[in-house]
């Protein structure tokens, strides 16, 4: 597999974690009045297995020397990261 694609790959799994993460977050859920899902120690283990999930395709790719595809991750991530932030604090317009 050629870097283009392994960064690629390894982008979309953290994206998606990150993505359950934006999605998952309490305060986030709390502020627009939606149900909590669990208790908090659950919660706390299930966001940190999440983080994990993020950042483990970074550490295989330092790993196994792929630095193209690290560099593509990271910019991928960060880019990526940023708007699923951007996405997700739209408000509803106040009538």
């Amino acid at each position: 597999m050629n870097s283009l694609w392994l960064g690629v790959f390894a982008a979309l799994c953290s994206l998606l974690s990150l993505l359950v993460l934006a999605y998952s977050d309490p305060k986030r859920r709390r502020s627009r009045g939606m149900r909590q899902w669990s208790s908090s120690q659950v919660r706390a283990w299930r966001q940190g297995a999440l983080w994990a999930l993020v950042l483990v395709p970074m550490m295989l790719l330092l790993f196994f020397g792929k630095f193209v595809a690290l560099l593509l991750w990271l910019s991928s991530v960060t880019v990526g990261g940023w708007l699923i932030a951007q996405g997700f604090n739209w408000r509803a317009p106040v009538e």
